[in-house]
């Protein structure tokens, strides 16, 4: 096995989970992250880091704001879908109906004080490259 063989197989990742996201199991419910690194979530940081770009420079940047960026980086960039129960409402007529993911609506469900436990646990995944690994089979494909 090649230097490059060895490290492959410990070190690969799937550059399309990174960026288009995987599927990640939660109690009751399942996320679709993508990589901390991926293009969108970066671009979901920049875009939130906009309106605080002076505090940035001056490194003043206060507790709330940068809660409020990383909320948004999450939200927009972050968490590309969700599904499972914990992600349906009861209509009018007593049915379950499916709340679609998007990143306004995940802006209200993670952004409060409460969530913070979660939001670690999303941004953890979101930073690990064994997250991303590509499978043995990818693996061999490639070689």
């Amino acid at each position: 096995m090649s230097i490059k063989d060895k490290l492959a197989a410990k070190y690969a990742v799937d550059l399309g989970l990174e960026e288009d996201g995987k599927w990640c199991q939660f109690d009751g419910f399942e996320l679709k992250i993508r990589r901390l690194s991926s293009k969108k979530a970066q671009k979901a940081r920049e875009e939130a880091s906009k309106k605080y770009q002076q505090d940035i420079n001056r490194n003043k940047l206060s507790d709330e704001a940068a809660e409020e960026i990383l909320n948004k980086q999450i939200a927009y960039g972050i968490v590309a879908d969700w599904r499972g129960e914990t992600f349906t409402e009861k209509t009018a007529e007593g049915t379950d109906s499916v709340v679609p993911y998007t990143p306004e609506i995940a802006m209200e469900v993670f952004g409060s004080e409460d969530m913070k436990e979660l939001k670690t646990e999303i941004v953890q995944l979101s930073m690990a490259a064994a997250t991303y690994k590509k499978s043995s089979d990818e693996e061999t494909l490639g070689n």
